[in-house]
């Protein structure tokens, strides 16, 4: 970066730093970089950020473990670019949260379609360290724009599944982040948007001890989709016995495995065609109770601060 700062020929610098990765980006070179943001501009940085981020099979390696754990210490990197430089520290600062974020919003819609719970849970749990850098670092930055798009973001509909990530969020900002910090990102607006959806849920009345009944994800609207969408979605039949072909049970078998269902599935090997036998399991009512006293353990964490908060106000 220091070299290519020195060129003053602002398409050969570009050649000169492509192969490297953003993750170069270190709090040891935030000088440098800066000082290309002051030498090229923010027209130029950006146009790198993209090529960083469309690399070659000539680049550097820098995968989505070294870009989640870079994100997490990005709040010491914006910390140093403000000290390298008071006019170009904090646009480089910016270019880089804009940038991130793209990258970091488009990790948070692959990880929450992830068909499979629990490769989804481990994706979307990856993501808390991540997202707390991203807010920790526009408040160091006093970037409000990009914050609230952020937390606009992180609050509509389709991120709901995204609240328990969003609660260790808040859960690790009281445990490293100082307070002044955690006002500043918008730690009060994410707990009052996780108290609502989790007490929402709560509102919900638990399932019956005799509701069976399963919800197919969507996916696929094939007729033997829509007879196993049938059959889970009773509340009252709990086994089913189906004869069809070899390919059509292994369709079946694949959406039941893919989405982790609470139901078993063997095939009778007995008579033409074969019988697919499903029979839903007790898990269905275990994961739903667990899922319920988590719901209840982030729900009262999450109101105590918020009484904390209205007794200091009081």
């Amino acid at each position: 970066m220091r070299v290519a700062e020195g060129l003053e020929a602002p398409a050969l610098a570009k050649s000169l730093l492509q192969p490297f990765p953003v993750g170069a980006v270190t709090p040891a070179a935030a000088p440098a970089f800066a000082a290309l943001v002051k030498r090229y501009g923010d027209d130029w940085t950006r146009s790198l950020l993209g090529e960083w981020n469309d690399p070659p099979r000539d680049r550097m390696r820098f995968d989505r473990r070294d870009q989640l754990a870079w994100l997490a210490s990005l709040p010491r990197l914006c910390e140093k670019l403000l000290a390298a430089d008071g006019t170009a520290g904090p646009s480089a600062a910016r270019l880089l949260l804009r940038d991130r974020w793209d990258w970091l919003e488009g990790r948070i819609e692959s990880s929450r379609g992830i068909a499979s719970p629990s490769r989804r849970d481990e994706a979307v749990a990856s993501l808390v360290k991540p997202i707390l850098g991203f807010l920790e670092s526009t408040a160091v930055v006093e970037a409000d724009d990009l914050q609230d798009d952020a937390l606009a973001f992180l609050s509509t509909v389709e991120n709901e599944p995204l609240v328990p990530c969003l609660v260790q969020v808040l859960r690790a900002a009281a445990r490293s982040v100082p307070p002044e910090r955690r006002a500043a990102f918008g730690f009060e607006a994410l707990s009052r948007h996780c108290l609502r959806r989790i007490e929402a849920r709560l509102e919900q009345p638990a399932r019956e001890k005799g509701d069976w009944s399963v919800a197919l994800p969507s996916g696929c609207d094939c007729e033997l989709c829509v007879t196993l969408g049938e059959f889970l979605f009773d509340p009252d039949e709990q086994r089913l016995e189906w004869p069809i072909a070899k390919e059509k049970r292994r369709h079946v078998h694949g959406r039941i495995d893919a989405h982790e269902l609470p139901v078993r599935h063997q095939t009778r090997r007995s008579g033409r065609p074969y019988t697919l036998v499903l029979e839903k399991t007790k898990t269905l009512f275990e994961r739903e109770a667990a899922e319920r006293r988590a719901w209840q353990a982030d729900l009262k964490w999450l109101r105590g601060p918020v009484r904390r908060r209205r007794t200091a106000e009081t």
